[in-house]
């Protein structure tokens, strides 16, 4: 059993509010959980902070235990102190942009803007695991 420590959202709709659980991996997003260990607040404050609570023994605890934080708890953990300074983690959106989606680009000279800064060896690269993945179909 993989034990994620990860968001399980949380609110209304346009007002998310995140709970930090440990969870089995195979649970759902906001199914069961085994413990929550903290909360996370995206939306600023009148003051302009942005609220986060951490039990960070028990936190500390489930990763001595194997627990494997998701991209954006290890982003949290790494603005904590828990862990090491983490890059900031990509959104799902540009996670999921096929080579298709990226071919007006293909032609560009240098270096081009899209989330974050990739070099056109990168598309290439990306592009030919994508066509391998097509391929088994």
């Amino acid at each position: 059993m993989v034990v994620r420590i990860r968001l399980a959202r949380f609110g209304r709709k346009h007002r998310p509010f995140y709970r930090i659980v440990v969870a089995d991996s195979r649970a759902r997003r906001d199914g069961k959980h085994i413990e929550r260990v903290g909360t996370y607040d995206p939306i600023p404050a009148k003051d302009g902070i942005k609220e986060v609570r951490l039990r960070t023994e028990r936190i500390k605890y489930w990763m001595s235990c194997g627990a494997q934080p998701s991209s954006k708890v290890a982003w949290l953990l790494g603005k904590a102190g828990i862990l090491p300074e983490q890059p900031r983690p990509v959104p799902v959106q540009l996670q999921r942009r096929t080579f298709a989606s990226l071919m007006p680009l293909v032609g560009a000279v240098g270096e081009f803007r899209l989330g974050d800064e990739f070099r056109l060896g990168d598309l290439v690269r990306t592009a030919r695991a994508d066509d391998d993945d097509l391929d088994r179909c």
